[in-house]
């Protein structure tokens, strides 16, 4: 996953500011510091009293290797005693803490941990608190996670909620989607098989799934080369230069992928993944080769 999360981020406090809320103030990463609130938050809601910390890190760590590089994983927590606001900070316990963990036990075996930083931020829109970890990996590969929450309630808000502040309803959604009615939007594209031309061809002049009105007659050109070519160097080239082309005309920006993982015992045999990236194990059984 590259670094383009915090458009996610952007989308998120884009929607909610342009439900009439106040402008978004932001807490640096990996500090205690009180944020800024709007003119909406003088009602305490289920908080501790206004004007404390909205958040609290639950783990700061900073360890060097042995070439003096520095790893720094902090982790965020909620400081609001609801059953939402709990359940945040355990999900966040459980997706983090086994990386802080990892990095300890990597230092005191001499070698070097696989996730090299931890960190977060938060933006306020109005009385939403949007909160965004990530964990930081070698490549330039991250991995985020977002939380919205209403300070008011004490709830952790779903995409539909969101929505439902904005006065806008799943329907509009769609049907602005559908129409092109939008500036920017966040959507989640799902291939219909494991392979690029699954994401790619959606986005030729002519495709009723190109959502995001892009029209380039070479792009479309490359497209069609590459759907017909019989050659799979020739047409991992052709597929390759037509993601960079639409990324070098900013059509669109990704943002997040979703990804799954197991670990299966050498003795244990049978696990199918389909083309979707599902894993089914019923028929797990006993290796006896």
């Amino acid at each position: 996953m590259k670094q383009l999360i915090p458009a996610l981020l952007a989308a998120l406090c884009l929607l909610l500011a342009s439900c009439g809320t106040s402008q978004v103030a932001t807490l640096p990463m990996g500090t205690d510091e009180t944020p800024v609130e709007s003119e909406a938050s003088e009602s305490t809601g289920p908080w501790a009293p206004t004007g404390e910390q909205m958040q609290k890190e639950n783990a700061v760590t900073d360890l060097l290797n042995e070439s003096g590089e520095g790893y720094s994983y902090r982790i965020p927590q909620l400081n609001c005693q609801t059953q939402d606001a709990e359940l945040i900070n355990t999900a966040i316990s459980d997706e983090l803490m086994p990386l802080v963990d990892e990095a300890h036990t990597a230092q005191a075996q001499g070698y070097d941990p696989t996730c090299v930083e931890i960190g977060w931020e938060s933006h306020w829109c109005g009385d939403v608190l949007v909160l965004l970890t990530h964990s930081s990996y070698p490549n330039d590969c991250a991995y985020h996670q977002v939380y919205c929450f209403d300070r008011i309630t004490g709830t952790r808000l779903t995409n539909a909620q969101i929505l439902d502040l904005c006065g806008v309803t799943q329907a509009e959604y769609n049907a602005r989607m559908e129409a092109k009615n939008y500036e920017l939007a966040l959507q989640k594209i799902t291939a219909l098989y494991d392979d690029a031309m699954g994401f790619l061809d959606r986005w030729c002049s002519e495709s009723e799934q190109n959502l995001i009105n892009y029209e380039n007659g070479t792009y479309d050109v490359l497209i069609g080369v590459a759907a017909a070519s019989e050659n799979l160097v020739a047409r991992t080239a052709f597929l390759h230069d037509a993601e960079m082309m639409l990324f070098d005309d900013m059509a669109l920006s990704p943002v997040y992928f979703d990804g799954t993982a197991h670990l299966l015992r050498d003795t244990l045999r049978g696990v199918y993944t389909d083309g979707f990236g599902n894993s089914y194990f019923t028929g797990v059984r006993v290796n006896t080769d």
